[in-house]
């Protein structure tokens, strides 16, 4: 179990540049998802994964969930060995449904968890910009161009000081709002 939770943490340990060059290369026109493609005689199903308006911001999406991936489930792991295993032995004597057992004894025990995956993964969503810098600088076009990564391009590369900050700002504003109302939530349903 020790190395499983080992292995889906690993993305989470890499440096983030290290992880986003890797990437980069896999998915070049001429890496290696297009080289296995090839290989196995699906070479029409070839991309420029990352030079496509249409794909690039999914598959950006694709390496990010693989990145932070491990986080939720290594905590939800560790939760659900916290529940005793007599509950669901008592609610399958009484006749509860796999459904049910998951619904009314696993959901109530594991929310601390789930309130934690929520917040953390939701900053994490807004604030990414390494990725992005790294994978696809904001293109092509501007399909790739997420809220962080348009604010480091107007305050460092436009020189415009002002609306960097501004953009900046609104998702320091966005990302408490956000952590707040989930933690004032989830204080209520604990007490």
């Amino acid at each position: 179990m020790g190395i499983f939770r080992s292995g889906l943490y690993l993305p989470q340990v890499i440096p983030v540049a290290v992880t986003g060059l890797m990437w980069g290369w896999i998915l070049a026109p001429e890496g290696a998802v297009n080289s296995v493609l090839d290989t196995v005689g699906l070479g029409s199903l070839t991309e420029n994964w990352l030079g496509d308006p249409d794909l690039a911001l999914w598959v950006v999406l694709g390496v990010l969930v693989w990145m932070q991936l491990g986080y939720p489930l290594v905590l939800f792991m560790s939760g659900l060995q916290r529940i005793d295993p007599e509950l669901y032995e008592a609610a399958s004597l009484d006749g509860a449904s796999w459904w049910q057992r998951f619904t009314r004894i696993t959901v109530p025990i594991l929310r601390p968890e789930v309130y934690v995956v929520l917040v953390t993964t939701t900053i994490a969503g807004l604030k990414v910009f390494a990725q992005i810098f790294v994978l696809t600088g904001g293109g092509p076009g501007n399909s790739t161009l997420v809220p962080a990564y348009f604010a480091y391009q107007n305050f460092f590369e436009r020189a415009d000081v002002g609306y960097g900050s501004a953009i900046s700002s609104t998702i320091t504003l966005l990302v408490l709002i956000i952590a707040g109302t989930m933690l004032t939530r989830q204080a209520r349903e604990d007490g």
